[in-house]
């Protein structure tokens, strides 16, 4: 998930976010050399990593036009769960699908989003930028589990409590990605 500073053509992203179960890293994209951002390129691309996002389309054109594209970096993503798109199929009526909203929604909690328009050009990031950055990574995970646990509670599987489940994560990924198809994308799509 990325974060831009004061847009220009060069650099329209600054960071991105990776998050795992037991870890979140923020990447400062405008430090990164060639062959790391091939590397990172090559993460999306490949199609048994599972990757997990929200708007995934449009941030990774930006990271495109963040890095050489003459290079075609980023300019294809496999087995892609955008849970934005996702939780529009999933709650038709639910007109406002943001990672804030999805958050107040699935959690009761207030996602605060006054860092989205701090400096991300500047270095270095503030504690604040590193704490907005990583949670708004990382809370894709929890959504993935609640979007997990509500497919079984409308199969009429009462068995599973809110936010608790017993299967493994991939389990989880699978199973919601039978509800909503894997996206690839390319950036001759934009």
């Amino acid at each position: 998930d990325p974060n831009a500073g004061p847009t220009t053509p060069q650099k329209p992203i600054d960071t991105v976010q990776l998050s795992l179960p037991y870890a979140c890293y923020v990447v400062d994209v405008t430090t990164l050399k060639d062959d790391a951002i091939s590397m990172l390129s090559d993460l999306f691309k490949h199609q048994c990593v599972i990757k997990v996002g929200f708007s995934v389309k449009s941030d990774l054109f930006m990271l495109s036009q963040s890095c050489d594209r003459k290079s075609g970096y980023f300019s294809e993503a496999n087995s892609i769960l955008d849970l934005q798109l996702a939780f529009k199929k999933m709650l038709p009526g639910f007109s406002n699908i943001s990672l804030r909203s999805l958050t107040a929604f699935a959690f009761a909690l207030r996602l605060t989003k006054s860092q989205t328009t701090s400096n991300w050009a500047r270095r270095p990031l503030s504690h604040s930028q590193l704490i907005y950055a990583a949670l708004d990574s990382y809370l894709l995970l929890p959504l993935l589990v609640e979007m997990y646990d509500v497919t079984q509670r409308l199969e009429g599987n009462h068995l599973l409590v809110p936010g608790l489940s017993a299967k493994p994560a991939a389990n989880r990924i699978n199973r919601v990605g039978q509800y909503f198809r894997w996206e690839s994308f390319s950036s001759e799509e934009q």
